[in-house]
């Protein structure tokens, strides 16, 4: 049985999946007269009746992670993998069957692209995530190889290029063109930007490119915006990344490692 908001008169499933919260702040503080951004987009979600592991794209995108505790983690087998790092109430399916009414952006603390079209697996939060409210912050996207997706998990959080791994090895500086000034984690709250082949690097699995986008939580506080950092305008001049965000604003970027939580 789903755990229902708390808050008198609002019918919704509480945002963590669990008994005696609500489904977000905006219902709590309104007496369930409004509702966040993202609570707003849940409810579309859950309108609909067909579930992300009831999708067949899902299911792909699920084996495909499947391949990558295999290959990177040798220890750990697939249950192990989805046990330490996954929170599967939280797994969502934006393709069009699932979600067919999805904005293309929402705003909540600065306007985002909706990941229409991907595939959301939840990951698990360590408890000072509520307790630093990161669900107030915005939403922003990091695009990674699916090489690079285990150690990210394993070591909890994106970090700076030379900062050491756990595996003894430090973090290249892979798109800065070896400028020092340059070296900060980079995110966007633009999904088409993340998802570019220069920073996901597609793989092929059973007949699909499949690339991998972090979507995280970022403390305004410590988060600065710039423009594209590829080259696209020197290439092609005013043509849009994307129709939502500005080639100018596209960018986000930190030196503060604890700024940012991923949330998914």
């Amino acid at each position: 049985m789903e755990a229902i908001c708390d808050v008198e008169g609002c019918s919704r499933v509480t945002w963590n999946g669990k008994r005696g919260t609500q489904c977000c702040r905006t219902c709590n503080r309104s007496d369930a007269a409004r509702h966040g951004p993202d609570c707003e987009a849940k409810a579309v979600s859950t309108a609909n009746p067909r579930t992300a592991r009831a999708c067949p794209l899902h299911q792909t995108c699920e084996r495909f992670l499947a391949t990558l505790s295999a290959n990177h983690i040798p220890a750990m087998n697939d249950e192990a993998f989805s046990s330490c790092y996954l929170s599967q109430e939280n797994h969502h399916c934006y393709c069009s069957a699932c979600e067919p009414l999805l904005p293309d952006v929402l705003d909540h603390g600065g306007t985002y692209e909706i990941p229409k079209g991907w595939c959301g697996f939840g990951l698990k939060l360590p408890a000072r995530a509520n307790a630093l409210n990161i669900w107030s912050w915005p939403v922003t996207y990091h695009g990674c190889k699916a090489a690079n997706v285990t150690s990210i998990l394993a070591e909890g959080a994106l970090l700076l290029p030379g900062d050491m791994l756990m595996d003894g090895t430090k973090l290249r500086n892979a798109h800065t063109g070896g400028a020092s000034s340059r070296l900060h984690i980079y995110t966007s709250p633009s999904v088409l930007y993340s998802e570019l082949d220069i920073y996901t690097e597609p793989v092929s699995f059973e007949g699909h490119n499949v690339r991998i986008v972090l979507q995280c939580r970022q403390n305004p506080t410590s988060l600065s915006t710039c423009a594209e950092t590829i080259g696209w305008t020197r290439k092609l001049g005013s043509v849009p990344i994307s129709p939502h965000v500005d080639n100018e604003n596209i960018e986000c970027f930190t030196d503060s490692k604890g700024a940012g939580k991923k949330s998914c």
